[in-house]
């Protein structure tokens, strides 16, 4: 709900933070999504990447492009 109140004000996520989202199993993901929680939360750009202990542990997605390329480098 803070997330809906957050993209109506339009408030958003700056740049340089990464935003993931790791419910803990499908069903969370469906109580998300039939109470309508899940498009604003995509909005802000917290995107289901996994189910569990992901974000917390550091398994949230890929990393962003520039990052890849300074670690290339």
């Amino acid at each position: 709900l803070l997330a809906k109140k957050a993209v109506e004000a339009g408030l958003t996520v700056a740049p340089y933070i990464k935003t993931s989202l790791s419910p803990g199993s499908g069903v969370v993901t469906y109580y998300l999504r039939e109470s309508g929680v899940i498009p604003p939360l995509t909005q802000l750009g917290f995107d289901v990447v996994g189910y569990g202990c992901m974000t917390c542990i550091g398994n949230s997605g890929p990393l962003d492009d520039s990052i890849v390329d300074a670690i290339d480098k």
